[in-house]
Formats: C-alpha cells, sequence, structure tokens
C-alpha cells in the first residue's frame, strides 16, 4: 500500500482510504469482515457516514459505534478516523464532539477523533454560522484546544464556498468531489491546498457510484493528480480488491481510455 503525507496534518494516510457511506448500508458482520480486510491490506483511514442519521442527534454516531467502533477496541493503534458533523452552531458541534467521543472512541487505546468533519458547508449562509463568534468553527477549535480532536476538516460540494473556508486559514485539510466529470476544483482550490499546506480529501471519486461501471479509470485519473487521500465506498471484498489495484497501479490514463 502507497502512503502519502495528508498535508495540514502529520500523518502518513494510505493513498486510497475508506469512504465509510457503503459501511452503514451494510450488517455489521459484513461491515466488521470488510473493515477488518481492509486494514489488512493497509488501508489506515476511516471516512465514517451514517447517511440520513447524521442530521438525527439521538441516532447519529450509533451505526459507527456498532461497526468500526468494534473494530477499533483492537485496532484503534492501525488507523485514522474521520467524523462528520452536520451541524453549523457552537453548540451543536460540541455535542457531536461529545457524543462520537463517547460513542466511538470510549474504551480504545486512543480516545481522541483524528480529524473532525465540518460537512456540507456548501452554502454562504451556513459557513457564515459557522464563522460566528458562538458558531461551530470556535466550538471545534476549542475542543482542538482541549485535546478532543486532532484536526479539523471542512467538506464541500461548492468550489466558491470551499475557498471562503479554507482562505480563512482555519481549517487543516478540505474534502471535496473531483472526477473526470467534475474538475472544476483544478482551478483553484487543488492548487491553493497545495500552495498553503491543506490537505485533499477525494470524496464520491466514482460520483457517488454513478460512474461505478468505470471505477477503476476513475481512480486512475485521481491518482494522478496532486491531491492527497481518495476515498471511494467499497461494499464488498472484491469493490476493496479492484480499487486497490486501480491506485496502486500507479498506471496514468492514456489518451485512448481519456476519449
Amino acid at each position: 500500500m502507497h502512503y502519502k503525507k495528508l498535508k495540514g496534518t502529520n500523518r502518513m494516510f494510505s493513498r486510497l482510504s475508506y469512504g465509510g457511506l457503503a459501511l452503514y448500508y451494510q450488517s455489521q458482520d459484513k461491515a466488521i469482515e470488510l473493515i477488518n480486510t481492509a486494514i489488512d491490506r493497509g488501508i489506515n483511514y476511516f471516512d465514517c457516514d451514517e447517511a440520513g442519521n447524521q442530521f438525527v442527534p439521538n441516532l447519529v454516531y450509533e451505526d459507527t459505534k456498532n461497526k468500526l467502533g468494534q473494530v477499533l477496541k483492537t485496532r484503534r493503534h492501525e488507523v485514522s478516523v474521520g467524523i462528520k458533523c452536520m451541524f453549523a452552531t457552537g453548540s451543536e458541534v460540541a455535542r457531536d464532539i461529545d457524543r462520537a467521543l463517547s460513542y466511538i472512541f470510549k474504551g480504545t487505546s486512543r480516545e481522541v477523533i483524528d480529524l473532525f468533519h465540518i460537512a456540507h458547508v456548501d452554502v454562504d449562509e451556513k459557513l457564515d454560522r459557522l464563522l460566528a463568534p458562538d458558531g461551530g468553527l470556535a466550538a471545534a477549535e476549542q475542543a482542538k484546544a482541549e485535546g478532543k480532536i486532532d484536526y479539523i476538516l471542512v467538506a464541500s460540494h461548492n468550489p466558491r464556498v470551499l475557498m471562503r473556508a479554507i482562505k480563512t486559514g482555519r481549517f487543516d485539510v478540505a474534502e471535496f468531489p473531483f472526477t473526470l466529470i467534475e474538475q472544476e476544483y483544478l482551478n483553484e482550490v487543488i492548487p491553493y491546498c497545495n500552495q498553503n499546506n491543506i490537505g485533499t480529501i477525494i470524496m464520491k471519486p466514482v460520483g457517488g457510484g454513478q460512474m461505478a461501471a468505470c471505477a477503476a479509470l476513475s481512480l486512475r485519473w485521481i491518482a494522478q493528480h496532486e491531491v492527497d487521500i481518495i476515498i471511494p465506498g467499497m461494499k464488498s471484498i472484491e469493490e476493496l480488491t479492484q480499487n486497490i489495484a486501480a491506485v496502486e497501479g500507479n498506471q496514468p490514463l492514456s489518451e485512448a481510455e481519456i476519449r
């Protein structure tokens, strides 16, 4: 497995890492099998996602607790974990940080959130709420100062809003979609991150499943660009094996393949 330093951090991450949404739709036993197999094959970062439950305060992190959380009891030292928060106010973000720590990391060998995602920052209004003096970003920064989280990540599907966010200098890592058919992040976001030591994580590298028929080609195309980590969702051992081969092969697309 190829590892790369995630800019904005002091950590080496597997270039191909694990997008967690696919695990949400698996049974507990199947998800735990996938997680353990991924770790055995060198993947050392899991980007958690609980679909609609992310928006329900009394349900969020339950699924991760029952799947990845079980693996972390014995393998915490082998992986880094990204925890997602969909909310924007200070009280909401602080609540989610404490809930994730209690539900997922408590009792493991390292009770800290590696990457805390402030997610779906797609509109100016949400970013404004985050940046307010009593907003979610201030709460995340306080948690970082207290040792509850290591790094703060902003995730967005809007390159203009994402540029606003990362130009504040308050985020360590940026996460965004990037594919052959969604290349606008090449214009400003990726160059800015690389020039300013901000980590880059590519979500939805096969278009949220819409490009599944050409997943290997999409992953190879992304891997030839100056981005740090790629996190496809993988719902089977077969997909895991194929995706590792696509990224580890380090073979740029030919002109014929691009056409």
